[in-house]
């Protein structure tokens, strides 16, 4: 069934997309949904995970079709329907869990390459984070096999960039998020026409003016993580970190509070963690879950210092960060590649060392104490990134379908 039109620039795109719960999917949404409302002349088709009696829905200038099963068959799906579709552009929002399992990307790069040479289309892929070759991670920290077998093995990790590699020369345009990214491809060998790289920054959440108002009437200080719970996150370290405040018995920090917002694939073991705080003191965690937009724009509105103490080494963006940036909140985030590309330290955020809970019980320590340094690094942080709003980022991803179609 030819389901795109014919007339103005017609794009297929590949991504997970809701109800399925990701960083990448959230980013598609607020993307597509901003591009089909700005511009009119742009026929968007978004190929997404089936599931049972799914079918496809219109939405504006937007179709959401249901096409490919999380197996390995799942490129060799996507290859027949863009043939078969009226399309300009075949872009893929791309990491490796994006068709399900890593394994299901195995045939990605030759399906992609295939296309690109039959010139039908143009492929255009953004790469959301880049795999170094050396990391400090350890197997705890992964969240699913794939991950542990690239932290245990040197060859694991370099079969997975030659992957990256042949991935990345079935693309005629690769998008990245920040310059880091950029080098990082570069310096790795990963792309050999450097022009093709194109950087598109995160886009950021903007909400209404008065929403990133405190309020005053609150008592005590609220520290709050968000996002999505895995062990590379470093909740740990989080929670043993703002442990010590609270036993050191000083007055100061008797009306804190840690929140953890997000997913439940860590749950279970920070319930565990939890567990092992003094009983006086437990009542100063919650553990909140998912919540929908409405209530977590009141949570995050809430908060005094947001806290990202990720351990991993990957070289990308982070949702979370562009989410809670326009509330001109300050933020704590480790050291690591995720933010050292778009963060500077003591200007827009304060840099804590991985796996360190004493240097971030200190960093906690110093916002607490030093309100006027708390408003700098938080008001800071919002200018930094809100003039990358999805408007803009929707425009400028609609200047390069324009450009390569």
């Amino acid at each position: 069934m030819n389901i795109i039109a014919n007339r103005g620039i017609n794009i297929a795109v590949v991504t997970p997309w809701p109800p399925m719960r990701s960083g990448i999917s959230d980013y598609s949404y607020k993307l597509y949904s901003r591009l089909a409302d700005l511009y009119k002349d742009l026929r968007i088709v978004i190929l997404v995970q089936k599931t049972d009696n799914a079918n496809a829905l219109k939405v504006g200038n937007m179709i959401i079709e249901p096409l490919w099963k999380p197996n390995m068959m799942a490129p060799f799906r996507i290859f027949k329907e863009t043939l078969s579709l009226q399309v300009n552009a075949l872009h893929i929002q791309y990491d490796f869990s994006v068709l399900g399992s890593p394994l299901n990307v195995l045939f990605l790069p030759l399906v992609l390459f295939v296309l690109k040479c039959l010139k039908r289309f143009k492929v255009v892929l953004t790469l959301h984070e880049i795999p170094p070759l050396y990391t400090s991670m350890k197997e705890e920290d992964a969240d699913n096999a794939f991950l542990r077998l690239y932290i245990r093995s040197s060859i694991i990790r370099a079969a997975v960039l030659l992957y990256l590699k042949f991935l990345l020369l079935g693309a005629n345009v690769v998008i990245v998020h920040n310059p880091f990214m950029k080098k990082a491809l570069e310096m790795q060998g990963l792309v050999h026409q450097c022009e093709k790289v194109v950087i598109i920054p995160h886009g950021t959440d903007i909400k209404e003016s008065s929403v990133h108002i405190p309020d005053k009437n609150k008592k005590g200080k609220v520290i709050t993580f968000f996002g999505y719970l895995r062990p590379s996150k470093g909740l740990k370290y989080l929670i043993e970190a703002f442990s010590s405040l609270l036993v050191s018995e000083d007055k100061r920090y008797e009306g804190i509070m840690l929140r953890i917002i997000g997913g439940r694939a860590q749950q279970s073991s920070l319930k565990g963690l939890v567990l092992d705080v003094p009983d006086q003191y437990k009542d100063k965690i919650q553990l909140v879950g998912y919540v929908n937009e409405e209530d977590l724009d009141k949570l995050l509105v809430e908060t005094d210092i947001f806290v990202l103490p990720y351990i991993d080494d990957f070289i990308g963006s982070s949702r979370a960060l562009h989410r809670i940036a326009y509330l001109g909140r300050p933020v704590i985030c480790t050291k690591i590649p995720r933010f050292v590309g778009e963060l500077r330290d003591g200007f827009n955020c304060m840099f804590v060392k991985p796996r360190d809970s004493r240097s971030l019980a200190k960093a906690i320590e110093t916002l607490l104490e030093s309100e006027s340094f708390a408003k700098l690094v938080g008001n800071n942080l919002r200018k930094s990134l809100i003039q990358w709003s999805w408007g803009r980022v929707a425009e400028l991803h609609y200047k390069l379908y324009v450009g390569v179609c």
